[in-house]
């Protein structure tokens, strides 16, 4: 019979004297959106005002909405960030057809790419997109002290790699 001691592991009863085998937490591994981190405001908000500078002000509604199907759309047509251009070919997708779809005009989107991506991509690599929760620390860092192994993982494209504060990732997740 198996059973489940806190958070050590499966206790199992193999002999007469019940002997117990408890198994070691040597590696937790945390996916980094929505666990460590989130968007500082909704993500569609935060396009809302990179595009507003360039296209004018949209319906932030238009361009959530815009946003989930136009990433959606890429997703299935290229998975996992490939195309031609890499990470930022595929981003540059996503927010031309979110801009389009929340009824900016082809041409001035168009011509405004080449201001408004390298904005988001800046913001969606930083602090000023993105922030820890409150609680990320503070767990990271008792894992520390237990001598457990952290690290992330994500499906995210590669900035995230580099994303987390530079104390966060040297103090707490190791190299894997």
């Amino acid at each position: 019979m198996t059973q489940c001691t806190r958070n050590y592991g499966p206790h199992t009863s193999n002999t007469s004297n019940s002997a117990f085998h408890l198994m070691v937490i040597q590696l937790v591994t945390f996916d980094a959106l929505h666990t460590l981190l989130t968007p500082r405001r909704p993500i569609y908000v935060q396009y809302s005002e990179v595009f507003a500078p360039f296209l004018g002000v949209l319906d932030p509604n238009r361009i959530r909405h815009s946003f989930k199907s136009t990433l959606k759309q890429i997703q299935r047509e290229k998975p996992a960030y490939k195309g031609e251009a890499g990470t930022l070919g595929w981003w540059t997708e996503v927010i031309k057809g979110t801009a389009i779809g929340a009824g900016a005009r082809a041409q001035v989107v168009e011509s405004s790419l080449d201001h408004i991506v390298p904005l988001l991509m800046k913001r969606f690599s930083s602090r000023e997109g993105y922030k820890l929760f409150d609680d990320a620390l503070p767990v990271l860092w008792q894992l520390h002290k237990m001598n457990i192994r952290t690290a992330l993982i994500s499906n995210a494209d590669t900035r995230m790699r580099t994303w987390p504060p530079t104390s966060m990732s040297k103090n707490f997740l190791d190299s894997c």
